[in-house]
């Protein structure tokens, strides 16, 4: 391994314990064990050497999509959207499994993941590539949303009960909660919506939380989806403190808002690991 490969992959874990911020240039060239002035002969800075890291990813990424045949994380979403309509359920399965496996163990798409949640709304440029990366169209990269919607036709065609999730923040209120995103999930089969309200992990994020007013927006919006699209299910996932608490005390939950013969709430204990 090169010295500029060992500064990478030393700037990568410490991103990933310390965050980007909380890593100076000295502490990677003293876990690559070089002095500073050395490590400048390499990179010119500490965004230099996180640019090395996404191409170190996108690299992975793309080695992945390579080996089991699946399209480019930047593919049309008409291409990709086509890809997906040509698999059996079989074929489906297998490559989700697959595909879910290597981002659950490859030790750096872990680890960058780790960084992309811990800065993405405090570093700009971490946050439009973690976008453009793990999120869906204007979030995700162009395409996914696509892939999304086909294989929930191809649930659809194979008769089986499915469900969806969305993270509800001040941003995506509107959009998640409109008839027309309702309509696309419901004419595709899905039987089941999870709203899950934003609970940001830092001061920086707290902006994207939902407040009072997009809160009581919610509650309402919630009744007359429930009222007008009668075969689904909604729940709503919501922290019941502060609306953007990073810990919660052990004695807090989440409460979940529940349609049935008539409408209840119920709480429960987090499950620490």
């Amino acid at each position: 391994m090169t010295t500029k490969e060992k500064i990478t992959e030393a700037a990568l874990t410490l991103f990933a314990e310390k965050g980007y911020k909380g890593t100076s240039v000295k502490n990677i060239a003293d876990a690559v064990g070089i002095k500073d002035a050395s490590l400048y002969n390499h990179f010119k800075s500490k965004q230099e050497i996180f640019d090395s890291i996404v191409d170190l990813i996108m690299t992975h990424i793309s080695d992945l999509s390579q080996t089991l045949g699946m399209p480019q994380y930047d593919t049309q979403s008409a291409s990709v959207s086509e890809f997906y309509e040509k698999l059996d359920l079989k074929a489906l399965k297998d490559l989700s499994r697959e595909a879910f496996v290597f981002y659950l163990t490859d030790p750096y798409i872990s680890k960058f993941w780790r960084i992309a949640h811990m800065e993405q709304y405090a570093n700009p440029q971490i946050y439009t590539m973690f976008r453009k990366i793990f999120k869906t169209d204007a979030s995700r990269g162009e395409g996914i949303y696509g892939k999304d919607l086909s294989v929930m036709d191809k649930m659809q065609k194979e008769k089986l009960l499915f469900g969806s999730s969305v993270t509800v923040t001040k941003e995506n209120l509107k959009e998640v909660t409109s008839d027309d995103f309702l309509n696309t999930l419901e004419d595709r089969g899905c039987k089941a919506l999870f709203y899950v309200e934003f609970v940001p992990m830092s001061s920086e994020m707290k902006e994207l939380a939902p407040g009072d007013e997009e809160r009581e927006y919610m509650e309402k919006r919630l009744a007359e989806i429930r009222a007008k699209h009668r075969n689904m299910i909604f729940c709503l996932f919501r922290e019941m403190k502060s609306p953007w608490a990073a810990v919660l005390p052990q004695a807090e939950g989440f409460s979940i808002s529940i349609l049935t013969a008539v409408q209840s709430r119920v709480r429960f204990r987090l499950i620490r690991t």
